[in-house]
């Protein structure tokens, strides 16, 4: 089995989906997030905007 960084967008999607937004952005900050690209490190981005957005309006609460 190869390196799990091509799956590294649908690990970051599940942790935001299960309401953990903080643990996409740090999966998203990781050596393994550097090492993507293309279509995956723009999947990758895209996750992290969205978890952003969620982790900014729980800080607003």
């Amino acid at each position: 089995m190869g390196s799990k960084s091509a799956l590294l967008p649908l690990i970051a999607d599940c942790e935001r989906g299960l309401g953990r937004p903080e643990r996409a952005i740090e999966l998203a900050r990781g050596p393994e997030a550097a090492q993507l690209s293309g279509d995956d490190a723009d999947e990758l981005r895209i996750v992290a905007a969205g978890a952003a957005r969620i982790w900014v309006n729980w800080s607003k609460r």
